[in-house]
């Protein structure tokens, strides 16, 4: 059998990683029209900084993005500080950025519904479906075996909202970027249950398999004012108001917060 010349295997080697994809995922709140929509500006932005193809890979459902993250599969995922710290514990995903602001959950029920968070428990509450950070704060408040049951309608948190009103549920958990754009008589109709602590916003973190010598490049573009032009629709989305922004992430802020996972969701 004759030997490839040193020259010939490093030359297959190169053109091997050369015409590898990096993948760029985040969960599956959209349908995969409008996640590939949003999210594909980012992958722009990061093929440009690190000259090399980044695709979006939108999930089928959370079932999929959970195991596909557990496996390692994505090499950039934008999500919220629960999956940040996890993937940070588990599979040394480090964040580059996030988005500008904090996040905070509330937990209402009406004028003449249950009096406190602890009232909740077997009940029914609207919400996103778990592991969104929504219901996620809220099943954290509660011992497993008397863990309310969260409906999540479609919709999303609008959808929530509504079938709460409808009466389907006892309560309903929303994060405070969208209670602040209720009608304020609206949610002066509300009686606030729970509110959580403020957490690190949604943050992007790159894998094991990004060179660590571009994580400061990474940085460096995505924060750029063009950038954020750019990626404008997205922030919005991602922070819930006009003129969302990202901001260099710090590892530490993130620590700790795969706890609201492990131990609180099935499977985790």
């Amino acid at each position: 059998m004759r030997l490839l010349s040193t020259s010939v295997v490093l030359s297959l080697l190169l053109t091997t990683t050369a015409s590898a994809e990096w993948i760029l995922s985040a969960p599956p709140r959209e349908d995969a029209d409008e996640a590939a929509r949003l999210y594909a500006p980012l992958a722009a932005e990061l093929s440009k900084a690190l000259n090399d193809k980044v695709v979006f890979k939108a999930p089928t459902g959370w079932a999929a993005f959970s195991q596909e993250m557990k496996e390692d599969k994505y090499d950039f995922v934008i999500d919220g500080p629960h999956f940040v710290a996890w993937r940070m514990e588990h599979t040394r995903h480090v964040p580059l950025v996030r988005v500008d602001g904090q996040l905070a959950y509330t937990v209402f029920a009406g004028k003449d519904g249950p009096a406190r968070l602890e009232d909740l428990k077997f009940k029914n509450v609207c919400s996103m479906a778990s592991p969104n950070l929504a219901a996620v704060v809220l099943l954290a408040q509660f011992d497993s075996y008397v863990a309310p049951n969260v409906v999540a309608p479609r919709g999303g948190f609008k959808g929530a909202l509504a079938a709460f009103e409808e009466g389907r549920c006892a309560a309903v958990a929303l994060p405070n970027f969208f209670i602040e754009k209720l009608p304020p008589e609206k949610v002066a109709g509300l009686k606030t249950l729970f509110t959580s602590t403020e957490m690190p916003g949604l943050a992007l973190t790159a894998g094991p398999r990004v060179p660590a010598a571009q994580h400061t490049l990474l940085v460096k573009a995505l924060t750029d004012p063009a950038a954020q032009t750019n990626l404008k629709p997205l922030l919005d989305n991602l922070s819930g108001k006009e003129g969302g922004a990202l901001v260099p992430a710090a590892a530490t802020d993130y620590a700790g917060y795969q706890k609201l996972l492990e131990g609180v969701v099935w499977g985790w």
